[in-house]
């Protein structure tokens, strides 16, 4: 095997160079000339969690009105191989906006999942902020850098950040990174997670690229950033100095930051963080555009190599130029490592922003971060938190309530008794204790457990009510109903299946599962719509909706790999499966697995495939002969493109840009014009098409229950009666 081949669980991230003296834990380098005060922040750990908050966390609502920006690092890089570092960023405007007068407490809690929802290690505490400059709301703010230590191997990463008195908060979850050798897939970590402006949803961006290897790494720039804009703090045994593995890189005095923005033309300083790297390297790099022109290659030179603070990584120091004209928004940049005189290389990538040009302070870019509007969804471990729901019997006059107000709505349908059996599901709720939670959940079993002695179908209608319940607390922001429900979805999805041979059990537990994963695919809480994925799978192995989610869901974090894998298992069952062989084209190219590419990506440029997909499939082959230098190729290819689909922009800018590079400048602003004349004509671009969860598996379920859904609550409206009398 290369050494290449065997490299890169390589670890990149963000560090901004000190302008000043070193931080120490809760101080900031003071503006030269400033007289007020420096901000501090008193750390107390917190003894448990209240309800509130517990339900915050277990709801794994994505999103809320507190901005954040997260990273985090694989185990071993602190030096232990049970300590999993972490960095929280809240930029100054989110802070300056929710305090009062120039102070505030913030509430943290920070949990590790192990496979499973089994919680593997935690860190609570309340900050004390005093002291918030009014520069905070142009940049700046808090920068956390801390660890937690896991019992066993973690997979998923969760967080809260919440301000008490106006209730206010941040709440995400993502992947955990791991190491090459370990059992656990090595994912990408590079992920944001912002809320907007007005306190709307929060969204994760996952970033990456991947090398021959099949593991991903995670790429972050240096950046300056405005003198003591930054308070350092250190949490869970962290220094706020960062001189502590893996924040110091090696010691070069920058604090490492989260979510670049950098202005065009930046010399950025790219730290390496990776373990078993071959003896002589070389650096190229590559910016891919948003605006969907050809990308541009730009100058990337290895300045040192070091050896890692601590654990067994070490340190490759990479100085990339950005180009002098990359446009405001978002872009991504792609850093390949390959031994000097060979052919195999492996190959990491982030988003980062470019501010407007009317923006003086780089930190203002924070704001501007993409953020998915589809609406709230929540995720949650099997367990809330460690602490398992009570068994015992609800009381009775509960179960009747319940069962009343099921059956009302299993038998008009209407949106008044939906909206009763919400009220009803909130109000059982109001104490907000885990005892409150565990007597609806043991109610509500209760009537599961008759309903499926009646029949299976049933237990089903109860299934699709549930659904109902849970989108309607979502949409309400009611966070200990999210809780519940996301918990009792599942339990009863489960209870579906009654033995080994039952496979139509089997299959509708699967498609319940599959389209609850999916509506927590679609706002990115990818984590736990994986899980949901996997069991349906299992549980029925031609369910192609579960499998192409679960490969959405893996590409978006990076894992080409393994999506690959999972694509195969999809044309294995289907060979006319036209997105299945689109992505998976796309995921060899990733790989650099360009030959295999071109063979399915050219089959999906056949007549007869759907045009979104012939679209995407010809931008990739173009792109594919563009940065081999066969830009004349790529004409001609983009001509075809675009005489079968005239009415796909991406196609048509594409081309446009290419002829502008080979100076067929007269044709290239005829392309435009023709795209510029016509907006009404034109189809949105195939690109937000193949960046959407795949739908069609997942319509043919959610037609194939909505069918049988009358037929399913009469049902449970005749085990609900046989019930009572």
């Amino acid at each position: 095997m290369n050494s290449v081949t065997r490299v890169f669980a390589a670890t990149f991230f963000v560090c901004v160079p000190f302008l000043g003296a070193s931080l120490v834990q809760g101080q900031t380098v003071p503006t030269p000339g400033a007289a007020a005060a420096p901000p501090r922040v008193e750390v107390v750990p917190r003894q448990g969690l209240p309800a509130r908050d517990v339900a915050l966390l277990v709801s794994g609502q994505q999103g809320g009105q507190i901005a954040v920006s997260i990273k985090v690092f694989p185990s071993a890089s602190a030096g232990k191989p049970e300590r999993i570092p972490w960095i929280i960023d809240i930029p100054g405007f989110t802070l300056a906006s929710m305090a009062e007068g120039d102070a505030m407490d913030l509430e943290l809690a920070v949990y590790l999942l192990s496979r499973g929802g089994e919680i593997a290690g935690h860190e609570e505490d309340t900050l004390h902020i005093t002291d918030i400059p009014a520069s905070w709301q142009t940049g700046g703010g808090l920068k956390l850098l801390g660890y937690v230590d896991s019992s066993r191997p973690p997979t998923d990463f969760r967080v809260l950040v919440r301000e008490p008195s106006s209730g206010a908060f941040g709440n995400w979850e993502m992947p955990v990174p791991t190491r090459v050798g370990q059992s656990i897939r090595s994912v990408d970590f590079g992920f944001a997670a912002v809320s907007d402006t007005q306190g709307g949803s929060g969204a994760m961006v996952g970033t990456g690229f991947e090398g021959m290897t099949g593991r991903s790494g995670l790429l972050a720039l240096v950046a300056p950033e405005p003198p003591g804009a930054w308070l350092v703090v250190g949490i869970g045994g962290a220094r706020g100095d960062a001189k502590d593995a893996p924040f110091s890189l090696a010691g070069t005095g920058a604090v490492p930051a989260t979510r670049p923005v950098v202005r065009p033309g930046s010399v950025l300083k790219v730290a390496v963080l990776g373990e078993g790297l071959p003896g002589f390297l070389e650096a190229r790099a590559h910016v891919i555009f948003s605006d969907g022109r050809p990308g541009a290659a730009c100058s990337a030179r290895i300045m040192s190599r070091l050896p890692a603070p601590a654990g067994p990584f070490e340190w490759i120091e990479v100085a990339v130029t950005l180009p002098a004209d990359v446009p405001p928004g978002e872009h991504a940049l792609e850093v390949t490592l390959r031994p000097i005189g060979g052919l195999d290389a492996g190959s990491v990538g982030t988003h980062f922003r470019v501010p407007p040009s009317d923006k003086t302070d780089v930190a203002l870019g924070w704001p501007g971060i993409p953020i998915d509007e589809t609406g709230k969804v929540v995720t949650l471990p099997k367990t809330i938190l460690g602490v398992r729901p009570s068994e015992e019997e609800a009381p009775p006059h509960l179960k009747a309530a319940y069962r009343e107000a099921v059956t009302r709505f299993a038998a008009d349908g209407s949106a008044q008794s939906l909206r009763a059996l919400v009220e009803f599901e909130r109000a059982a709720l109001a104490g907000g204790s885990s005892a409150d939670l565990g007597r609806l959940a043991s109610a509500e079993r209760s009537v599961a457990r008759s309903a499926a002695k009646g029949s299976q179908q049933a237990l089903l209608g109860l299934c699709l009510i549930h659904l109902d319940l849970y989108r309607e607390h979502s949409r309400d922001q009611s966070y200990l109903a999210i809780g519940h429900s996301r918990r009792i979805v599942e339990e009863l999805a489960e209870m579906l299946p009654s033995g080994a041979k039952d496979t139509d059990g089997k299959r509708l537990t699967a498609d319940v599962l599959t389209v609850f994963a999916a509506s927590l695919q679609a706002v990115g809480s990818y984590a736990s719509a994986e899980r949901l994925f996997v069991r349906a799978a299992a549980l029925d192995e031609d369910n192609v909706a579960a499998l192409m989610g679960r490969a959405d869901v893996l590409e978006r974090v990076g894992d080409a790999k393994h999506t690959i894998e999972i694509l195969d298992k999809v044309l294995a069952l289907h060979p006319d499966h036209a997105e299945a062989e689109l992505r998976l084209g796309v995921n060899l190219r990733r790989t650099g697995r360009d030959g295999a590419a071109r063979e399915h990506l050219t089959a999906c440029t056949a007549a007869g495939r759907p045009q979104w997909i012939r679209a995407v499939a010809w931008q990739e082959l173009a792109s594919m002969l563009l940065a081999d230098g066969h830009v004349k190729e790529a004409v001609r290819m983009l001509r075809e493109a675009t005489t079968a689909i005239p009415d796909d922009p991406q196609l048509q800018v594409l081309l446009a840009a290419t002829l502008d590079r080979t100076r067929q400048h007269r044709d290239a602003l005829a392309v435009v014009n023709s795209v510029v004349d016509n907006p009404a004509g034109a189809t949105p671009s195939a690109r937000l098409r193949y960046a959407q969860p795949p739908q069609d598996d997942l319509d043919a379920i959610r037609h194939r229950l909505d069918a049988g859904r009358a037929q399913d609550l009469a049902a449970l409206v005749a085990a609900n009666k046989e019930e009572r009398s």
